[in-house]
């Protein structure tokens, strides 16, 4: 009886540790994230993703395929080459056009789509961009506006770098710059949350209309098929929606 006994138990556990074995994630997923973010795209904590769109979604992925996933606060400058050696796998927040190698990476279907738009002090407003001529632009140090590109290689404005979209609103407001370009979700994002919105005006015209991909490096463990699927399969059930409502931003 006690042999009976014991021999259930093995076979129990046998069963148990070889279900867990076959459903535990296997792989690990890694997911850039950086300042130049911003939220709500990243919500950061010293060097660390505690929330946001990169961390939301990411983790959808990663539930749908049972994969691990983790987060590596990499610079903007660096966010390429470290794709393309596999030293991370995904950067959710990207756009062929950003990217000077991007045949290098696979791309995958938009998530979603945002707009670039100007922003100014309140009483020095414009309503189009060739009242813009002259005046120094602030930017973001490493992205490209290929809209605008070809104005500041003529010298018809100034362009005027720094590390995210916070320092602009500093300078801007201070009159150190004329206007600054930046994503229309990070915009509001910052307007809904500062003291004073009503300082300042966005421009009621884009500079650029565009999707915002991922670009997965060719060492990923998720196909861009993978991914793709699963992507399009979370916009299709509105989890991708959902995400964005929680940082109340809604697309058009």
């Amino acid at each position: 009886m006690i042999r009976i006994l014991f021999t259930l138990l093995v076979v129990c556990f046998t069963t148990s540790l070889s279900a867990f074995e076959a459903n535990k994630p296997e792989q690990t997923f890694i997911v850039s994230f950086g300042v130049h973010n911003g939220p709500p795209f990243a919500l950061i904590e010293g060097d660390r993703l505690v929330g946001g769109i990169i961390k939301d979604v990411a983790e959808e992925i990663a539930n749908e395929l049972n994969i691990i996933v983790s987060y590596v606060k990499v610079p903007r400058k660096r966010q390429e080459n470290y794709l393309s050696k596999g030293i991370v796998h995904a950067n959710l927040v990207s756009n062929p056009q950003w990217l000077k190698k991007r045949e290098l990476l696979n791309w995958s279907e938009p998530l979603f789509f945002d707009q670039d738009v100007l922003v100014f002090q309140q009483s020095k407003a414009k309503s189009k961009l060739s009242e813009v001529a002259n005046m120094t632009v602030g930017t973001i140090r490493g992205y490209t506006y290929p809209n605008i590109e070809k104005y500041f290689a003529r010298g018809d404005m100034l362009r005027s770098d720094v590390g995210n979209i916070e320092l602009n609103f500093i300078r801007l407001e201070k009159g150190w710059i004329d206007t600054f370009v930046g994503s229309n979700l990070l915009i509001q994002n910052s307007l809904k949350n500062m003291a004073h919105p009503e300082l300042f005006e966005v421009s009621p015209f884009s500079i650029s209309e565009h999707g915002i991909y991922a670009a997965l490096s060719p060492n990923s463990p998720v196909s861009i098929a993978q991914f793709n699927q699963v992507l399009i399969r979370l916009k299709k059930h509105g989890v991708i929606d959902a995400i964005l409502n929680k940082y109340k931003i809604v697309e058009e």
